[in-house]
């Protein structure tokens, strides 16, 4: 053997029964989180109606409500209506709604800003109005950048928008998920 070179060979066989026993137990934490939602609410109905809008932003409550009925429909099993009334109601409210600029350039002009939606959301048993989960201060932010030539605006805002609502749709779905019994 070469002087100032060694040979580890007695690691590699512990170094990689290291490296399986990590991927096997990863593994097996992601698919007993998916798995403890295949069955929620199988057999009924979950009516989400249009969540309720106080602010002055333009359909932010369409997009936030139909990003969370298409979660619902691909991680749970309850049929998702749009009615006013189910087995289950899942309702929400838009509370505020806020541009923050968060970078500047050297003229004041703002070329990021953040994006950030306070909601107030609860999920009760239809029949008796029994809360099952609840959240009256939910917010989520995004950030979105301004074109610094204003021959290439484009409005990103509404791009945002909808990956905002993306994500707190897949947070929201997921704490009920994880609420149910």
């Amino acid at each position: 053997m070469a002087a100032g070179k060694t040979r580890y060979t007695g690691y590699w066989p512990l170094a990689r029964i290291l490296l399986l026993s990590v991927a096997l137990s990863l593994a097996g934490c992601g698919y007993r989180l998916a798995g403890r939602g295949t069955q929620a609410g199988e057999g009924q109905t979950l009516a989400v109606p249009t969540f309720r809008n106080t602010t002055t932003e333009f359909k932010i409550e369409q997009r936030l409500t139909d990003a969370v009925r298409r979660e619902l429909i691909q991680r749970t099993r309850y049929r998702v209506t749009s009615a006013d009334a189910g087995d289950v109601v899942l309702t929400g409210e838009v509370l505020n709604v806020r541009s923050i600029p968060i970078i500047l350039t050297d003229r004041g002009r703002s070329t990021a800003y953040t994006i950030e939606v306070e909601l107030a959301v609860r999920m009760v048993e239809g029949r008796d109005d029994r809360v099952l989960f609840a959240n009256d201060r939910w917010t989520f932010r995004e950030v979105f950048e301004l074109s610094n030539d204003s021959e290439e605006f484009l409005p990103e805002d509404t791009a945002a928008v909808e990956r905002l609502a993306r994500r707190f749709a897949r947070s929201l779905v997921a704490s009920l998920v994880q609420a149910q019994p």
